[in-house]
């Protein structure tokens, strides 16, 4: 936010260059929507995800399933937070190089195996679909680390590549000058097959618009989030302004001012018999409405998040209490099982890759409960003693879903 400068915090009229750093690097940002995705992802994949119907070898592969040391869980986490953030990410079944001639069997034995890569949002760069309404082809940057480049005492050098995945193969692409200015010129450094007829990348959606296209499901809360900061930066500098009284005098001539010390063990002495000097401070009633602006803000945030941010109690009822829970538990039902179709899908494309038409499937245990079964629950308990409604905690379930097959 810092970085963004003026785009998010805007200069104030007349305001110096010099005030305005001192302003942007007092200010500080409330982790709203941060909190609210790591919230997100802790209520869908709080506990680890089941993988006893997932079938060998490709279940003693879910343990390090990015080849990085991740097991299943926690890369689908990674994923997960960032569909949350952005409306989409992606999930890339890749494999190890197969060497020219070698069997199945050959394979197996090298420990040559398929595995997945979390592709974010940012990194697809471009796509293209087929005529059956599948993924013809897509493009997807990458960073690597390049050792060639580092001396004994350097820190790793990254170098930037571009994949082009097709049905069947992909190719990779660098700059032939990767310092020069601009887009430079791309050349193939090499190319491979992942022996699919189809290109083997998995969207996961939050919020789906269109073919690779979403909108995060959190945008709203961002908006709300920036306005905060703004509201903050205010809230600093006049809390600032407020903290350091204004010295004032009155009655005295320009020479008595000029010999004017200031201090505990000084006396001030002065010609005129009206002679006066107080502190002018300022009454403070900004400040209370800059502060109910944040609370009002904060409260906005909080419900726009599900109420999963931190914040006071407030007198509300029980019933309406329970129907935005049961909102916010609706959509993270929905995420979630998105979230384990994309895994089964992933995990059907490696089996595939291993000539195992039937991998099995995994299950996200959840407790979320559906907005209908909620708001029900609530109206079947009835009013208590003092008019509100007493909901009725719902049970764990198990979101399971049938795998969809690619075009």
């Amino acid at each position: 936010m810092r970085a963004a400068g003026v785009e998010y915090l805007p200069r104030q009229l007349k305001e110096s260059e010099e005030a305005y750093a001192r302003r942007l690097r007092s200010s500080f940002l409330f982790p709203a929507l941060r909190h609210t995705v790591k919230t997100f992802v802790g209520r869908v994949l709080g506990q680890a995800i089941d993988t006893s119907e997932v079938v060998e070898p490709i279940k003693t592969y879910l343990e390090d399933v990015d080849r990085d040391g991740n097991n299943l869980t926690v890369f689908a986490r990674h994923v997960f937070f960032d569909a949350v953030a952005y409306g989409v990410s992606w999930i890339y079944v890749d494999r190890d190089p197969l060497v020219a001639g070698s069997t199945l069997a050959d394979a197996r034995r090298q420990n040559n195996r398929p595995y997945l890569v979390h592709v974010k949002c940012p990194d697809v760069i471009g796509w293209r679909p087929n005529a059956e309404g599948g993924i013809g082809r897509v493009r997807i940057r990458e960073r690597i680390a390049d050792d060639t480049q580092a001396g004994d005492w350097d820190d790793e050098v990254y170098l930037d590549q571009v994949r082009v995945i097709e049905p069947r193969r992909y190719e990779i692409f660098r700059q032939t000058d990767p310092k020069s200015e601009g887009a430079g010129d791309w050349a193939s450094i090499g190319e491979g097959r992942h022996g699919l007829d189809f290109v083997p990348l998995v969207p996961l959606y939050t919020e789906k618009t269109g073919f690779f296209v979403a909108r995060p499901p959190l945008l709203d809360q961002a908006w709300l989030n920036i306005a905060h900061w703004q509201s903050y930066s205010d809230q600093r500098h006049i809390e600032h302004i407020i903290r350091v009284p204004i010295l004032l005098g009155k009655g005295f001539t320009q020479a008595e001012l000029g010999s004017l010390e200031i201090g505990a063990d000084r006396m001030v002495i002065a010609s005129n018999p009206a002679a006066d000097i107080t502190y002018a401070e300022h009454s403070g009633e900004a400040a209370k409405i800059g502060r109910a602006d944040l609370e009002d803000l904060e409260d906005k945030m909080a419900r726009l998040g599900a109420q999963v941010v931190d914040r006071q109690p407030t007198m509300e009822t029980a019933t309406k209490t329970s129907i935005d829970s049961a909102e916010s538990g609706a959509s993270l039902a929905a995420m979630s099982m998105a979230l384990q179709d994309a895994l089964n899908l992933a995990i059907w494309y490696m089996g595939l890759m291993l000539n195992i038409p039937d991998a099995g499937e995994v299950h996200i245990n959840v407790d979320i409960p559906s907005a209908t079964e909620a708001v029900e629950d609530v109206r079947e308990e009835g009013e208590d003693d003092d008019g509100g409604q007493t909901p009725v905690a719902p049970a764990a379930r198990e979101t399971k879903t049938t795998i969809p097959k690619p075009n």
